[in-house]
This record gives C-alpha cells, sequence and structure tokens, in this order.
C-alpha cells in the first residue's frame, strides 16, 4: 500500500537497503502461506515450517515497530505488537503441539 502511494522516502534515500527489506517482507508472507497450506494439508513438517516463519514474523513486527516508534506513528506500534503477540502464543501452543501432541 505505502509503495503504491509512494510513501517510502527511503525509496530514494536508501533504495538498495529499502529493497532487500521488502524482498524479506515478501520471503516472509511465502513461507508463512506456505506453512499454513501445509499444516491444513495434514503435514507434519508444516508446523515446523510454522515455527520458522512465526519466527521470521516475530523479528519482522520487532524491527518494523522501532521504524515507526521512531516516527511516532504509535498506532502501527501498536498493530505491530498485537501481531507480535499473537505470533508468539501461537508458536508456544505450536511447541506444546508438537512435544505433547494429543
Amino acid at each position: 500500500m505505502l509503495i503504491i502511494k509512494k510513501k517510502i522516502p527511503e525509496l530514494k534515500s536508501e533504495p538498495i537497503t529499502i529493497y532487500f527489506h521488502i524482498c524479506a517482507e515478501i520471503g516472509m508472507g511465502l513461507v508463512a502461506i506456505l506453512s499454513g497450506i501445509l499444516i491444513l494439508l495434514g503435514f507434519i513438517w508444516g508446523k515446523y515450517l510454522f515455527l520458522i516463519s512465526s519466527g521470521i514474523c516475530i523479528y519482522a513486527v520487532t524491527n518494523s515497530s522501532g521504524y515507526y516508534a521512531q516516527r511516532k506513528i504509535w498506532i502501527f506500534v501498536g498493530f505491530f505488537i498485537s501481531i507480535f503477540s499473537v505470533s508468539s502464543i501461537l508458536s508456544i501452543l505450536t511447541v506444546i503441539n508438537l512435544i505433547n501432541p494429543s
């Protein structure tokens, strides 16, 4: 959305950095989608891939929170904190399920 509206000043000031960041975010999304599909199809290793994608997501929202906190855009910080919380809880529940399947 921000790319479409051209509201990313780093595209001009730090184009290589932001392109790498955008590629990393796209990769995170693809891994998360793939893990969800694999879990829905019943593949046990989909849960392991989910843990990897959750870790990537937790890192990404932590990093993004700093970016928006620096600019005092608190609504995004709150949004990222909620994503962090949900990802953390789902990761813990997945580990519990892998250790002690019922």
